[in-house]
């Protein structure tokens, strides 16, 4: 999930590194991915007024750890922000 410039995932919230209308990438995830999992997640928009649900796949590991995402269902809050 992205919440202004941040990502979430149940149990936990996170701020992404980087972001766009094709995905997302994300530091410190709660526990280890596989590339080609599927991830639900939920957009929170600024000052958490609205929520939408989201689903990714993990598109690859960064080096340093990150979780790179790609959107399979792009939330109307990314696109508008973009």
């Amino acid at each position: 999930s992205v919440d202004g410039d941040s990502a979430s995932y149940i149990p936990a919230k996170y701020r992404t590194a980087a972001w766009s209308m094709g995905g997302f990438r994300i530091s410190g995830f709660h526990r280890p991915v596989l590339r080609g999992e599927p991830l639900d997640g939920s957009v929170v928009t600024w000052f958490g007024l609205r929520r939408e649900a989201f689903k990714a796949s993990i598109l690859r590991l960064s080096p340093e750890g990150d979780v790179c995402c790609r959107f399979l269902t792009l939330p109307k809050a990314v696109a508008r922000t973009l």
